[in-house]
């Protein structure tokens, strides 16, 4: 697995934190198309997006660049060129960073929730 750095093939307590972040802060995405975890850079479905759905169409670099997929919509773009797309337009319209910085702040608290109870239990 990914997450087990020293190959021992058990999870480690520092390991097990980190899983737990990644599920709490919904960071495990999967392609909707073949199911393997989007840890890098992925294609999402800018309409399903745009309309606040809480789940978005999402698709790995593979799926995506084999036209590997069946969806209603067909304008698609990566993950980063999405959020600088939003940042851009929030820019133009004095909003800055409004909505990023929001979700950002939530998993910013997340992680200090965490961090402090580790510290608890170590105590």
């Amino acid at each position: 697995m990914f997450l087990d750095k020293n190959h021992n093939g058990t999870l480690d307590f520092e390991e097990c934190v980190t899983f737990f972040y990644m599920i709490a802060s919904n960071r495990l995405l999967q392609c909707d198309e073949c199911r393997s975890l989007l840890l890098a850079a992925y294609f999402l479905c800018v309409e399903c997006y745009n309309a606040n759905r809480e789940k978005t169409y999402d698709l790995c670099c593979s799926c995506y660049s084999d036209n590997n997929f069946s969806h209603a919509h067909s304008y698609f773009l990566d993950n980063y060129a999405l959020l600088l797309q939003k940042e851009i337009k929030n820019y133009t319209s004095g909003q800055a960073g409004g909505s990023i910085r929001s979700e950002t702040g939530k998993i910013v608290d997340l992680a200090d929730n965490l961090l402090n109870y580790v510290s608890s239990i170590g105590s």
